[in-house]
């Protein structure tokens, strides 16, 4: 079987990386696997990106682009907006001029294709949705938003976000192989539930783990090797930005540490 992976990026933030370990997995079980992206960072030959300079320029002003109409609602929310707008997108015809027997999306927003072209894609989509976006009006994540309301104008007076929506249901309805997967239970569960996607069928797969790299050691010698206390209860917290964002339970993990009476240390990784 012939897959093409399809991410804005191929090793810049959680779902690019989670995207290319998933490349990387697939390759080494034999599974004939390709990723193409609108922004290239590693040196990976099985990752195809723009082909010359200029279109990789073109990427970074396309991303800005479609950020704009975020702006309007920087008071409202500080989750990130996009409007999935920008036209004249190439991603469309490089995906369809490669032969695979499946397109498999991961997180295509950033201004990488309009959401029209979706309905382009020849081969069948499996989209594993990293976030909120594809079946709200332009939100990549409100906590604001009622699970079965996903999707609704909740600022009517700005005119963009309908239209977002509309856009969306228009496209969705020609995808008639299409396949859905969270990453998460929960997120499969509020995609199965929203107006946009719930009529597609639904699958839970998380992200794939290299267990011979991310596998169990020694418990005695881990905490020596990163010189934590070898007497005390070690709560570990981490994600992408594990402070700065708080959808990553920061404010909830600090809140329920004040009813810990053990001796602890906390450990936090990826926090910037």
């Amino acid at each position: 079987m012939k897959i093409l992976i399809v991410n804005a990026s191929d090793i810049d933030g959680g779902a690019a990386r989670a995207a290319y370990r998933l490349h990387r997995c697939l390759l080494n079980e034999g599974v004939e696997s390709r990723m193409l992206v609108q922004s290239k960072l590693s040196n990976d030959l099985t990752v195809i990106g723009p082909k010359s300079k200029i279109q990789q320029a073109l990427g970074k002003v396309r991303f800005a682009l479609d950020s704009l109409p975020g702006r309007y609602f920087k008071n409202i929310s500080k989750t990130l907006f996009s409007s999935g707008w920008v036209p004249f997108s190439t991603i469309v015809n490089r995906i369809n001029e490669i032969n695979t027997d499946i397109v498999h999306l991961h997180w295509i927003a950033g201004g990488m294709m309009p959401i029209e072209d979706l309905a382009k894609i020849k081969a069948p989509i499996v989209w594993s949705l990293h976030d909120m976006w594809a079946f709200t009006d332009g939100y990549h994540y409100d906590s604001a938003f009622d699970i079965q309301k996903f999707g609704l104008a909740e600022e009517p007076k700005f005119f963009i976000k309908p239209k977002i929506f509309k856009r969306k249901a228009k496209t969705y309805r020609k995808l008639n192989r299409l396949t859905i997967i969270g990453l998460s239970k929960w997120l499969k569960d509020c995609s199965k539930h929203s107006k946009l996607l719930g009529d597609k069928p639904h699958v839970n797969l998380p992200n794939p783990i290299d267990t011979s790299t991310f596998s169990p050691l020694n418990k005695i010698q881990a905490r020596a090797f990163f010189n934590l206390p070898a007497d005390k209860k070690i709560i570990l917290f981490g994600a992408l930005g594990a402070i700065s964002d708080q959808r990553k339970g920061s404010r909830e993990l600090f809140e329920a540490l004040e009813y810990v009476s053990a001796d602890y240390e906390l450990v936090i990784f990826g926090s910037n």
